[in-house]
């Protein structure tokens, strides 16, 4: 099978990263919104336990949740963005979908140089 569990995971994870990055670029837009609670996605650890234990179909079927994020300070207005974490979430969620899409890349190489080879 030329799809295999690790890029079927790879490619939840990418679209888990571009949910984070909806999330937290929603975040640093309403920094100035009274009353505004930030979010954050969760996924990551139910993901995890998951591959863990070997269970990648139930991994793939973990579903990331927006939820608010009650953590950090309150400005007077009522509102918790942080806009230096904001900004650091988003760093280092780039990063990790850098790291999947590379990831993606090279199985790409690879199957593809095997199809490409003799006999192969």
């Amino acid at each position: 099978m030329l799809i295999d569990d690790r890029m079927r995971n790879l490619a939840k994870l990418m679209d888990v990263a571009v949910l984070r990055h909806q999330v937290h670029a929603g975040n640093l837009a309403q920094q100035n919104t009274p009353n505004y609670i930030a979010r954050k996605v969760e996924f990551d650890q139910a993901f995890a336990e998951a591959v863990a234990r070997g269970d990648n179909q139930a991994a793939r079927a973990v579903q990331a949740k927006v939820v608010e994020n009650p953590s950090g300070s309150f400005d007077v207005d009522g509102n918790n963005v942080s806009p230096h974490e904001e900004a650091g979430i988003l760093a280092q969620n780039r990063i990790l979908y850098e790291t999947y899409v590379a990831a993606l890349r090279g199985k790409g190489r690879l199957l593809d140089t095997a199809m490409r080879s003799p006999g192969g």
